[in-house]
């Protein structure tokens, strides 16, 4: 798994540098690290479990049990899968947020974007659920959890872009006298 993401970073980077040369690394550096957070969560969320893990069973539907079938947690993250499902899609919303930035009037695709990113994390859990021998369980807990990390990363780039840009813009004029 950790060479698939390194692979990707590599791969989604000398895209970005071919991109660059025409956009401008102010929004090909954003745009970059927002697609490679978007493949790394479905490299993280569609690798077959464990090899020990039994498969699981095609699920008719998927769990709406809030806090369903997901285990207690995992050693990565102290606090269990919920937190560690949160955690993940925080850097996909943050970075959303600092490529629109990067565009007059960019911030107006902030919503759709992270309604976007909550609409990747709907087709993970649907494929969880439809391909079994990934030994994976869909549930609605993970879609909220990814949806708040979203959220959470999406407020965070904000707050970023609201304190960052007049400072930006007071440093060049100061510099321009």
């Amino acid at each position: 798994m950790l060479a698939l993401v390194v692979g990707l970073g590599v791969v989604t980077a000398v895209a970005a540098l071919l991109i660059g040369r025409g956009v401008g690394w102010r929004r090909a550096l954003p745009g970059w690290l927002l697609v490679w957070s978007v493949l790394c969560l479905f490299v993280i969320t569609l690798t077959p479990a464990h090899t020990s893990t039994p498969p699981i069973r095609f699920q008719e539907l998927c769990s709406f049990d809030y806090g369903g079938p997901a285990p207690d947690g995992f050693w990565i993250v102290p606090g269990g899968q919920r937190l560690l499902n949160t955690l993940v899609f925080m850097p996909s919303g943050f970075f959303l947020v600092w490529l629109s930035a990067q565009f007059r009037r960019g911030l107006w695709w902030v919503l759709p974007g992270a309604v976007g990113l909550i609409g990747c994390s709907v087709l993970i859990e649907t494929v969880q659920q439809k391909v079994s021998r990934l030994g994976r369980a869909c549930d609605i807990t993970d879609v909220v959890d990814n949806g708040v990390g979203t959220l959470v990363g999406v407020v965070i780039g904000l707050v970023v872009v609201a304190t960052v840009g007049p400072v930006r813009r007071v440093v060049r004029r100061g510099s321009a006298s």
